[in-house]
């Protein structure tokens, strides 16, 4: 049976985990170099998209999620000033209609086609009569995702990296990196702060909302053995 060497967490990300070596110039530009420096990198805010409503209870002004059909796509070229948009029309069971949009965004009609049902995780404002989501996060219906039907990690950005391509990255080496932690501290000492390795799987992609607190108490707890 083939052994699996451990990660060394202090490596470059490039030469600890060589599958992620094209996206650790993508996390460079956030101060990130190491396996270990990015299970650290911890957002510094969650979105709550884990309760699923109907188009028709849709909220203005808020952060929601959805399960709707895309009843039509098209795409608006760009023009002068102008970015290109894409607009979905959507519906669902309770009879309602709402649409997204995205500026600028290539390839996201590549991605939609009509009668795709999807999970869509987004700020919805109402336009006249219906409510639009704006630039939101879109996943297959029964497709697992760190972007949506979920509470969403929201971390600090540099140009040229995108919220989804980081928390893609991250989970990726939480997967990896997290089964070569070693907990500095014993269960005696611990006490009720949950282990470090689910601490930090949680932080970063939380179950519940309720969850997020004792996780980062017990990282909190940790920088402050550091000192």
């Amino acid at each position: 049976m083939t052994t699996v060497a451990p990660i060394d967490l202090d490596r470059p990300v490039a030469q600890g985990l060589p599958a992620l070596a094209r996206g650790a110039s993508v996390l460079r530009r956030l101060g990130i170099t190491t396996p270990r420096e990015a299970l650290w990198y911890l957002p510094f805010r969650y979105d709550d998209f884990s309760n699923l409503r109907p188009l028709a209870d849709l909220v203005p002004d808020e952060k929601q999620s959805a399960r709707v059909r895309i009843e039509a796509i098209r795409v608006e070229p760009g023009f002068k000033k102008r970015p290109q948009r894409v607009i979905a029309q959507l519906g669902d069971d309770s009879g309602a209609s709402a649409e997204a949009i995205w500026f600028g965004r290539r390839f996201v009609e590549r991605r939609l086609n009509q009668g795709d049902e999807i999970i869509i995780s987004g700020k919805v404002t109402q336009r006249g009569w219906r409510s639009q989501f704006t630039s939101p996060e879109f996943s297959p219906v029964g497709h697992d995702s760190v972007h949506t039907a979920r509470v969403v990690p929201v971390y600090r950005l540099a140009a040229g990296v995108t919220q989804k391509r980081l928390r893609e990255l991250l989970a990726r080496i939480l997967e990896a990196a997290v089964p070569a932690l070693e907990d500095p501290l014993s269960d005696a000492e611990r006490g009720e702060l949950p282990p470090l390795d689910e601490a930090l799987q949680t932080a970063h992609f939380p179950g519940e909302a309720g969850d997020v607190v004792p996780a980062l108490d017990r990282l909190a707890f940790d920088e402050l053995l550091a000192l």
